[in-house]
């Protein structure tokens, strides 16, 4: 599992009875010597031109199904995992879907951007703009009953979508549409 040679750790290796599995005797020294060998891993891995190297925490998984086989060209990066064992994976050219997305509509969204200017007031911001000057002339119109009287006279002649005319829709009913008169026949 130990990325570094061997023959640079300066501690004890234990082995088990038969001989086949050994084991470094001071986890503290082995741990210094693993993660200088992963650093000196990721300096490598920069050096050749890839954009970033993440190093998750030891134990933390990769999960490849969130992500994207992206080549080093395209952005893609190294992720290295450590077990809590010490055992050590490199994954190269990935990127989350996220970032994999962002990636591909990164270069259309650019141009668009430079295109299209922002609005200086977002779409709820000028509704909330457009309701307060509704109230100002609501309470303005109070002041001059003459005016709103014009108003609504020219919007009764003209028609305006603000302005409905319907005729009432209530009526008298007929001498058999009479609920009380069905009940008792």
């Amino acid at each position: 599992m130990a990325l570094f040679a061997i023959e640079e750790y300066p501690g004890l290796i234990t082995s088990d009875l038969f001989g086949e599995d050994s084991y470094f005797a001071d986890a503290d020294l082995f741990w210094q010597k693993q993660n200088e060998a992963i650093a000196t891993k990721r300096d490598t891995y920069l050096n050749e031109g890839w954009s970033e190297v993440v190093l998750l925490e030891p134990g933390q998984y990769f999960h490849a199904w969130d992500h994207e086989k992206t080549p080093k060209k395209k952005g893609g990066k190294i992720v290295i995992t450590v077990s809590h064992r010490g055992e050590v994976e490199c994954h190269e050219g990935w990127l989350s879907r996220k970032e994999a997305r962002r990636a591909r509509e990164g270069g259309e969204q650019e141009e668009t951007a430079a295109k299209l200017p922002r609005p200086e007031v977002t779409g709820p911001m000028q509704n909330y703009i457009d309701l307060h000057r509704h109230a100002a002339v609501r309470a303005a119109m109070l002041d001059h009953p003459a005016v709103a009287l014009r108003l609504v006279v020219a919007h009764a002649i003209t028609g305006s979508g603000l302005w409905q005319v319907r005729p009432e829709p209530q009526r008298s009913q007929r001498d058999g549409d009479c609920q009380p008169c069905r009940l008792q026949g």
